[in-house]
Formats: structure tokens, C-alpha cells, sequence
């Protein structure tokens, strides 16, 4: 009966090929999905170090000269920011992004930092719009198999149903 389920299931390479070409084994998009998206994604790396070695810098210059908080770090607005005691915080050049209840901490983006992180939201932008278009041409080459690609899942879908009665029973 199981055999029976892939009855008049036709088997084509192309598309789990194109689909391998775009996705790795746990279904994110793999680098090398077009050129551009592997520089982009190359350029995020080397942006993301930058920004860590920027801020390690900032944070040991402030952590020496005593102007930061217990917690050095946290993060508002989804920025990486310092937490420079309040008294100190017209002596840090940056974004002001929130203050603690007590208004001893003042969470300060530093500008050096801004500058960096600004460009790295810019080339994740990219990295999506990217993305889009790849999965834009991948739909449109798969279109044609979509009645083979829904009759595949709903054999999985079977066989995977049958699979759990099973092992209940």
C-alpha cells in the first residue's frame, strides 16, 4: 500500500536541483546563490568585524578612563550600545538611544560605531533584496513542476502520517 502512494508520481531532477543550488541542508540560502549575494555577504563579514573591533576599542578606552556602568553593554533600538555612567555622557560622542529608571546610565551609541553600523544595515538591505530576487527567479523556474512539487508533498505528507500510525500502534 505504501508503494501505491507514489503511483503516477513522476520523478524530475531539475527541480531538486534548483533548489539545492539555492538552499543548504537547513534551508537557508547558500552564498554562492548568486555573485552578488556571496560579495554581499562577504562585505557583512568583514563590515561585522569592523564594527566589533570599533567597539571593543571605544569600550576599553571608556572602561579605562571609569565612565561606564557595571553592564558596559546592552543593546536599545536594536543598536549595540555602551552604558556610560549619566555623569559622563556629554563626554561620549554618539547617539543618545535611552536612559535607565534611575537615570545613573545613559545608553550611548558611539558615533565612530553609527557610522559603521549604518553601513552594515545598508548592506543587509541589499543581502535581502538579493534574496528576493533569487527567490523571484527560482519560483518562476519552478512554476512549471508546481502540480509535480504539491503531488510530492502530499506523498510525504501520506507516507509521514503512516509512519506515525505505526510507530503509535
Amino acid at each position: 500500500n505504501i508503494y501505491l502512494l507514489q503511483d503516477g508520481l513522476m520523478y524530475d531532477e531539475f527541480p531538486v536541483k534548483k533548489i539545492n543550488q539555492i538552499f543548504d541542508d537547513e534551508g537557508k540560502v547558500r552564498d554562492d546563490a548568486s555573485p552578488l549575494l556571496s560579495t554581499l555577504r562577504k562585505k557583512i563579514h568583514i563590515q561585522t568585524g569592523e564594527i566589533e573591533k570599533a567597539f571593543r576599542r571605544i569600550l576599553a578606552q571608556l572602561r579605562s578612563k571609569g565612565m561606564l556602568a557595571d553592564s558596559p553593554e546592552s543593546v536599545r533600538n536594536g543598536r549595540r550600545v555602551l552604558a556610560v555612567l549619566s555623569e559622563y555622557k556629554r563626554q561620549v560622542s554618539g547617539i543618545l538611544h535611552d536612559e535607565s529608571e534611575s537615570g545613573k546610565t545613559s545608553f550611548i551609541e558611539p558615533e565612530e560605531v553609527v557610522y559603521l553600523n549604518n553601513e552594515w544595515f545598508e548592506l543587509l538591505r541589499d543581502e535581502q533584496k538579493e534574496i528576493y530576487k533569487i527567490l523571484k527567479v527560482l519560483s518562476a523556474e519552478l512554476r512549471p513542476y508546481h502540480h509535480y512539487l504539491e503531488q510530492s508533498a502530499n506523498m510525504i505528507i501520506e507516507a509521514d502520517f503512516l509512519y506515525a500510525k505505526t510507530k503509535l500502534a
